[in-house]
């Protein structure tokens, strides 16, 4: 009973630390005047502005941009936007991957976020991946 008490109290500090963390405002550097974020991000993009175009390719090949997750979905508009997303981000369509972050939990491993495992934009797992999910 203590053990189930210690890990529910543990789990739930762990979340409300990484909630926390993720209130720092943060807005997106330039104004996006409700472009679409292809306008500057997409490869071969013809605005004056610095951008990542190997990332937006990297995210149309992934299956989150094959099945039409939008940037949005993840790193939100010009009112909310955050660069990282959170973990809870990805839980909101992911959910089943609880079991994984209480095993990460239950091994000690503190400051989990997604992009431990999985590469950001692709989301493929890296090699570690496999330690919790078992056999992929």
């Amino acid at each position: 009973m203590k053990r189930t008490i210690l890990f529910i109290v543990i789990l739930l500090s762990l979340i409300w630390t990484m909630a926390a963390a993720q209130t720092e405002t943060v807005t997106h550097p330039v104004e996006m005047q409700g472009k679409d974020c292809a306008v500057c991000h997409a490869p071969g993009s013809t605005e004056d502005i610095t951008a990542d175009p190997a990332a937006y390719t990297e995210w149309t090949d992934s299956l989150h941009g094959l099945n039409n997750v939008s940037c949005l979905t993840c790193h939100g508009d010009e009112s909310t936007f955050k660069a990282d997303s959170d973990i809870n981000t990805c839980l909101s369509c992911h959910p089943q991957e609880t079991t994984v972050i209480n095993a990460k939990v239950e091994n000690q491993n503190n400051g989990l976020v997604c992009t431990s495992c999985h590469k950001v934009h692709t989301f493929t797992a890296a090699p570690q991946e496999k330690l919790v999910h078992g056999n992929k």
